[in-house]
């Protein structure tokens, strides 16, 4: 399907051309709306009696249901698989990292599998998987793990650089680390209250998909670099008046204790 051509496509092709379209990078909903209009795409909505004023929110529903693409605050929208193509994320390892051979995904990592499908490989096709962590109400401590000692050639301290292409990651020690000023501008986008810390990095990532592909500090680091403070795996403006999701949590545990 070539998009700019003025045949309209069946109903379930919309969001395949919308995916198209986007491969040729990110794009503000309404530029995107516009050229699927152009191409036909959007009469099916209108079929289905969408009123104009609401095609935009009916396209970005369509292709926001899943982490195949991504939309930032100023609705823009990326495709997740060009935000993650070369990505390049850095972590400092502990000791307990090393000897249980599973590294932390929050903060610095949070990002390395985003887009859904099938587990991130390492280079030679074994699994990198998922694992709970300890339990913290309001805290995410999954961690990364992958073969018996896959980690053994580190130590403790090591600036290791997570690098990803498609569903495959090398895991390499850092070396010397670039300049970050261009990667925590783009993390100081406005962000409102607190989240964790894949918001900030997709929406700088939208902002400039050739950021982060280079080895730089942790994204952690970075973060606190660019004036956001942590409380557990929640960032929010240093100075600003917010609350973490464990604070949340807590709050909301003693609120069913009072009304008990």
């Amino acid at each position: 399907m070539v998009i700019g051509m003025t045949d309209s496509p069946p109903a379930d092709d919309l969001l395949e051309a919308a995916m198209e379209v986007l491969a040729e990078g990110p794009l503000p909903l309404d530029v995107l709306v516009e050229r699927l209009d152009r191409a036909g795409c959007l009469n099916v909505l209108r079929a289905d009696g969408v009123d104009e004023e609401d095609l935009a929110e009916a396209v970005a529903q369509e292709l926001l249901y899943t982490d195949a693409v991504w939309s930032s605050p100023t609705d823009v929208l990326a495709l997740s698989s060009h935000l993650t193509e070369g990505l390049v994320l850095t972590h400092r390892l502990s000791p307990d990292e090393i000897s249980r051979g599973q590294v932390a995904l929050t903060p610095d990592l949070v990002v390395l599998d985003w887009g859904g499908g099938d587990p991130l490989e390492l280079g030679d096709g074994i699994p990198l998987v998922h694992e709970p962590g300890a339990h913290i109400p309001g805290e995410d401590n999954t961690t990364l793990a992958g073969p018996d000692a896959w980690l053994s050639g580190f130590s403790p301290g090591d600036v290791v650089a997570f690098v990803r292409t498609g569903r495959s990651v090398s895991v390499e020690l850092a070396g010397t680390l670039g300049d970050d000023g261009h990667e925590v501008g783009l993390l100081r986008i406005p962000h409102d209250g607190c989240d964790e810390a894949d918001p900030f990095i997709l929406d700088a990532l939208t902002s400039d998909p050739t950021a982060f592909r280079h080895p730089v500090r942790p994204l952690g680091e970075l973060l606190r670099a660019a004036g956001l403070e942590q409380r557990g795996f929640s960032f929010g403006r240093s100075g600003d008046n917010w609350t973490s999701a464990g604070e949340q949590h807590h709050q909301r545990a003693l609120d069913r204790l009072s009304d008990a």
